[in-house]
């Protein structure tokens, strides 16, 4: 692997758990439905993204129920008490950290996000982490969503690095996809409630950033076997 000159963050699950707090939104919902699902079970529904996901998520409700639901009532409550949840969330244990040590070991700093809402700005400058970053790539019209590779290839364009200068760190195997798509070696950092009950075997390194510092976790990415492609 070339010398790392830049590192690139997801947003949503990775500097902040929202994937945790979508989950007790979704589960919320489908225990007033009467159907409680276990963050086992949730986790095997959370594989699609954005609105893709909250009508798949309507559909497995309905399923679970046996009859049609209201739905737009439904993604009202969902969205509300999503939002309520996020307004405050902090980073995620040990992000702030790796975020901070890169930008004392003079690393080029990026942010790329299936965001589409205009959150990524709003929450990376109410955690003070705007300031560090050189580059926030967001889904914009012409940019495909992860696992596809366009929001890594732009951050890569906008961080002036080949893929071999820079590691991403995500949180699902959708950005872990996206990254290897986008020629990028890519660090997990699962979320506990949700994405460390999905498959994340294809990331190059899963690392708690919690427990690691980002020069001890870039070490034992260095030290580990290429996978096939890398």
């Amino acid at each position: 692997m070339c010398a790392v000159r830049g590192i690139i963050f997801d947003l949503d699950g990775l500097i902040i758990d929202s994937e945790g707090v979508d989950q007790i939104a979704w589960r919320e919902e489908f225990a007033r439905a009467g159907v409680p699902v276990t963050p086992q079970v949730y986790a095997e529904f959370w594989h699609s993204w954005s609105w893709e996901r909250q009508i798949r998520m309507i559909h497995r409700l309905e399923a679970l129920v046996g009859s049609p639901v209201d739905q737009e009532a439904i993604l009202a409550s969902r969205l509300a008490r999503y939002t309520e949840l996020c307004a405050d969330l902090p980073a995620r244990p040990g992000i702030r950290e790796w975020i901070t040590e890169a930008h004392r070991l003079g690393l080029r700093l990026g942010v790329a996000t299936n965001d589409d809402t205009g959150r990524a700005g709003k929450h990376l400058a109410r955690l003070g982490l705007d300031v560090f970053l050189d580059a926030v790539v967001v889904l914009e019209k012409g940019f495909a969503r992860k696992p596809a590779p366009d929001l890594y290839l732009q951050a890569l364009k906008l961080l002036d690095l080949e893929p071999g200068e820079a590691v991403a760190v995500e949180d699902s195997s959708h950005g872990v996809e996206a990254a290897h798509r986008a020629g990028m070696l890519a660090i997990a950092y699962p979320t506990p409630t949700v994405s460390a009950h999905t498959d994340l075997s294809a990331a190059d390194l899963i690392a708690d950033a919690a427990a690691l510092t980002l020069t001890d976790a870039l070490a034992k990415l260095d030290a580990a076997p290429l996978r096939q492609g890398s």
